[in-house]
């Protein structure tokens, strides 16, 4: 999934390469650095991926959005055997992406 806020006013018109990704377009989808990149995977390296920011322009929230899914998985994983999703609705938006809605079932231990 792409990070959320996309630039409009960034572009390269040639191959340009960062860290084994291909421009900002491309990041967190370099197949030699994220095997199945379009998959979401939970048991991904964590510090490689890009969707948080980087340097100067890492998001605010970072910290506060990590310890809130760590507390949210430890409290789910002995009551939850599995997460059942449906087909998520995606946000309009020319500055932002993501998505609006996530239908879920949590089928119990």
């Amino acid at each position: 999934m792409p990070p959320p806020y996309h630039e409009t006013d960034s572009f390269v018109n040639y191959e340009y390469f960062i860290a084994h990704a291909r421009a900002r377009a491309a990041a967190n989808l370099d197949e030699t650095a994220f095997p199945e990149p379009e998959s979401f995977r939970l048991d991904r390296p964590s510090g490689v991926q890009l969707g948080w920011g980087h340097g100067p322009h890492t998001c605010v929230g970072l910290h506060l959005a990590k310890l809130e899914m760590n507390a949210l998985v430890r409290a789910m994983v002995p009551q939850v055997s599995a997460v059942e999703t449906g087909e998520p609705g995606r946000l309009l938006n020319n500055t932002l992406q993501g998505i609006s809605r996530l239908p879920a079932r949590f089928v119990p231990s």
